[in-house]
């Protein structure tokens, strides 16, 4: 979304997309399409989720997630192995501190401002916090 603002194309038809059964996913490819004023300079995907539900209001927070793992493996042909934790499937998670309840889970996800503090990757730990 914010590589999409940043060259001013027209808004996308996701919901076009999303009633054609189109997959979208959703991700980011460079620094040098972000300008300053959307968000701090990074490529996080919190960045990117929070950019396409401003953009796009009606949007579930819950699939912005979903477009960000499970669609986003499936378009790269990855869906067998990753985007998911499920049996033989890669672990491939984090751990993020979460203030919100159960109703507002995603909201909470998507604005987080704390780093995770746990990366889990093939199911090994890269990184850990102490809390």
């Amino acid at each position: 979304p914010r590589s999409h603002h940043y060259f001013q194309h027209p808004p996308f038809q996701l919901e076009k997309c999303l009633n054609h059964n189109i997959p979208v996913a959703l991700g980011t490819d460079s620094l040098a399409s972000i300008r300053p004023d959307q968000h701090p300079q990074s490529l996080s995907m919190f960045h990117e989720m929070q950019s396409l539900l401003k953009s796009l209001p009606t949007l579930r927070p819950q699939m912005a997630i979903e477009m960000t793992t499970l669609t986003a493996a499936k378009v790269l042909g990855l869906d067998s192995t990753i985007g998911s934790l499920a049996p033989g499937k890669q672990a491939d998670w984090i751990s993020l501190p979460c203030k919100g309840t159960e109703r507002d889970l995603h909201e909470a996800i998507i604005h987080t401002t704390t780093p995770p503090q746990k990366v889990v990757i093939g199911g090994k730990t890269v990184l850990e916090k102490q809390i």
